[in-house]
Parts: C-alpha cells; structure tokens; sequence
C-alpha cells in the first residue's frame, strides 16, 4: 500500500505542476501568438482534467483507510477536520496576497493587459480578508473577489469530503453494495460530474484491485491513453473529462511503469508542494512576473521570460510554505482524533443493583 499512496502524491504533485504551467505560461502572461497554437486544447495542458484528477486523489486518499480496517473514527476524524486542512493554507495565502496589495506590488487594474483586468480589483481589507479566507471561499466563492482564482476548487474540496463521508458511513464497501454506489455516481454525474469523481475515486479503491487480479499490466496502458484522447477529442466538457481522467487514474495504478514514475522521489516531492503551489502561483505572477512581461511590450522572448520566472518563483513559494501545509495536517489530525474521541466515546457501562 506504501508505494500506491505514494502514487497518490505524485499523480497530486503532477497534477498541480500542470495547472501552474497552463495558468502560468496560457493564461497570465502568454507569449504574444501562443494563443493560436490552441495548447490548452491538448492533454496535458487541459487545466480541468488536472482538477478532475486531484478530486480522484482526494476520494480515493479519504477512503482507502476506512476500506481496509472498517474503522469509522477514521471517517469520523477526516470530516471533523477537513475544514482546517483547506482552510488553514488557503487563509495563509489569502494574508499572503493582501499584503502584496496593501503594499502596492500588484499593477493597477488600468496597466495590465485587459485579460488580467478582471482579478485582484476590489479593497484588500482585514474584514474581506477574514471574511473571504474562512467562509466565502467555500460557501460563497466570487471570482471577482478571490485572492487567487483557481480557488474555485476549494469548495468542491470541502463539499466532496463530505460526500465522501456519507457514502462510506451511510453505504458502506463500494464492493459489497455496487447498486447504491452507481445509483448515486448517476444522480452526482447528472447534478455536477465533479461530485461523481469523489465518489470514483472511493470505487477506483476497489477497481484497483480487480484490475490488478484480471487484468495485463497492457492495460493501464490503454486505459491512460483512452483518457487522454477522450481529454483531447472533447476538451474541457466537464462530463466527458470527468470519464476521460477517471480512465487515466485507473490506468496510472495497473501500468507499472506509470505506478514508479508517480511513486518515484521527484514525484512524491511534487506531490508535498501541490497544495500551496496550487493556492500561490496566481499571486505569485501578478507580483514576479506581471510586470516584466507588461514592460516587455510584445517581445515573445522577454514575455517567456517573465513566464519562466513566475514559474520558478512559484515553486519557491510552494517550498517555502511547506510548514504552513504541514501545520494544517497537524491541526486536521488533532481536531479529528477529539472529534472522534468525543463522537464515539463508548457508552458507559450500566450496572445491575
């Protein structure tokens, strides 16, 4: 199991690099022409398929413990301490991003290129700040009025642990009750499909193990290649990508060669970073990068500049906040175990006069 939970981290880390590239290099400070190639359209460089595998992890990671012992504390624990595992980074960016406003480091909204126009324009105060880092960022998400877009996935996040939690405590084993599972992988797929993958990610526990005992290695093979090409041929439609990253998840644990690279030290060290690389790299490149690429004045090569340096500064900033990362695993564990402890405290013992 140690190697697979380590796949599990490299396929995370992966995932999270990716997005940072496509944002990076697409999106906030595209080359002058890049646009044309149509690169965000080809896998890997499909951002939402990245998303669509880091919700996979998540059910997948907050499942396979329960699936193996039967122990519920283990539920029990995950849902009482997920808020503070998301939000604990997620606030610590958000601080991060308000004092580069406050301190004047981000570009006026009127001196950026328009397509960037849209973000970071509204007051940086304490009480957004509050506000938005502990409850708007999964209850009452604005894009408008994030600290950093791709937060958008936070909610999802919470929202799919909880998910996760009520299939596992009110349906049980995914193999023992195959009916209940598909029937609510339906109604999540038809109501929003990245709610189904969490649920996936609880089956793909099981389907791992079927695969490895019916199937060739060859065929992880195959399916990694069908999710990608399914990512390519449909492009970011949520109920297509959702299938197309759920094959490719699948395939990553039956092809071996998959299951060592994502295994392997560069990959569990991507995996480390993920979060906090996925909450800064926004940020980071309006501060970093933004503006050599404004000065840059069309020159492609000092805008790949300046994408490359944004790049490499996110990944900094990702090292850098690893304690931050660290600290909000600590404080999910112990806010679990008393939560637990307190929930499942055994009745006491009555005796007989």
């Amino acid at each position: 199991m140690a190697e697979r939970i380590h796949a599990l981290d490299g396929l995370r880390g992966w995932a999270a690099l990716l997005v940072m590239l496509l944002h990076v290099y697409l999106q906030i400070l595209p080359p002058d022409g890049i646009e044309h190639l149509k690169l965000e359209l080809w896998w890997p460089l499909t951002g939402k398929f990245a998303v669509a595998v880091f919700f996979l992890v998540t059910g997948f990671s907050l499942s396979v413990g329960f699936l193996n012992t039967g122990n519920a504390a283990l539920v029990v624990r995950m849902v009482f301490g997920r808020y503070f595992r998301l939000i604990i980074p997620v606030f610590a960016t958000c601080a991060l991003t308000s004092a580069f406003m406050n301190a004047g480091l981000f570009m006026p909204v009127d001196a950026r290129p328009d397509m960037m126009g849209a973000y970071y324009s509204f007051e940086p105060t304490l009480a957004h700040l509050v506000r938005f880092a502990l409850f708007d960022v999964i209850f009452d998400y604005s894009t408008a009025q994030s600290y950093a877009p791709p937060l958008w996935v936070i909610s999802f996040e919470f929202f799919g642990s909880l998910i996760i939690a009520a299939m596992l405590l009110g349906v049980g084993d995914p193999a023992r009750r195959p009916a209940m599972y598909l029937a609510a992988l339906i109604g999540l797929y038809l109501y929003h499909p990245w709610f189904a993958l969490f649920v996936l990610g609880i089956v793909s526990v099981r389907l791992r193990d079927v695969l490895k005992q019916h199937a060739t290695p060859a065929a992880g093979g195959y399916l990694m290649v069908l999710g990608c090409t399914l990512s390519v041929l449909f492009g970011e439609n949520p109920y297509t990508l959702s299938l197309a990253a759920f094959l490719f998840f699948l395939g990553a644990f039956q092809l071996p060669v998959a299951l060592a690279f994502f295994s392997n030290r560069a990959s569990r060290a991507l995996g480390e970073i993920s979060y906090p690389l996925y909450l800064l790299h926004v940020p980071v490149s309006f501060v970093v990068g933004l503006p050599i690429y404004v000065a840059a004045n069309g020159d492609p090569w000092l805008q790949m500049a300046a994408a490359g340096l944004a790049a490499f500064a996110s990944l900094v900033a990702a090292v850098i906040f690893i304690p931050v990362n660290t600290a909000a695993m600590s404080a999910s564990r112990w806010v679990g175990k008393r939560a637990a402890a307190l929930i499942l405290r055994p009745a006491p013992a009555t005796g007989s006069s």
